[in-house]
């Protein structure tokens, strides 16, 4: 997966998407923070985003009124996944046409939240390039974010001792 930022050096420019897709590479896109304007998601497999700008995608996108949210959002911007991140709730992933899958995250004493996003989003490649699920990489991922807001800081906050435990241990809730 191309883990481009829409203001980071690979995947801002549609073409770098293309160019992914052609060669038969998944394209995975963290549009945080929110470029403020509607974003070209052609060749773009999976979005990850927080709830703000998940509102934002759907609002710009026009598949959403304010304060209303399609039942399918990934199909509704056209993507094959969209996953939600929630804070200290965890996450949503949104597959299209399947039901909305809940990914809980872990209480911790969370002291500064700066970049557990990213924290997020690069473990969850990290673990789906490694093969995991999309379900299991997000419930590793949740956990990942939650230990780096123990520690002050962004990327000095992320652990450098994590230890992923056996797939199994992983419950995640699917809505019906």
């Amino acid at each position: 997966m191309d883990p481009a930022q829409p203001g980071g050096p690979a995947g801002h420019r549609p073409g770098d998407r293309r160019a992914g897709r052609a060669a038969g590479v998944k394209v995975a896109l963290n549009a945080s923070p929110s470029p403020g304007q509607p974003l070209d998601l052609r060749d773009v497999d999976l979005v990850i985003v927080n709830e703000g700008e998940a509102a934002a995608l759907l609002a710009g996108a026009g598949a959403a009124e304010p304060g209303s949210q399609p039942e399918d959002l990934a199909a509704a911007l056209g993507l094959e996944t969209l996953i939600v991140t929630r804070g200290a709730a965890g996450a949503s992933i949104h597959a299209c046409g399947h039901a909305t899958v809940q990914v809980p995250s872990v209480e911790v004493q969370a002291v500064d939240t700066s970049g557990a996003g990213d924290a997020f989003t690069g473990a969850l490649l990290g673990r789906i390039t490694c093969g995991d699920s999309l379900e299991t990489a997000s419930a590793i991922a949740a956990r990942f974010a939650a230990s780096a807001t123990t520690r002050v800081g962004a990327q000095a906050s992320y652990p450098r001792d994590f230890q992923v435990d056996e797939p199994s241990v992983f419950t995640v809730a699917r809505d019906s």
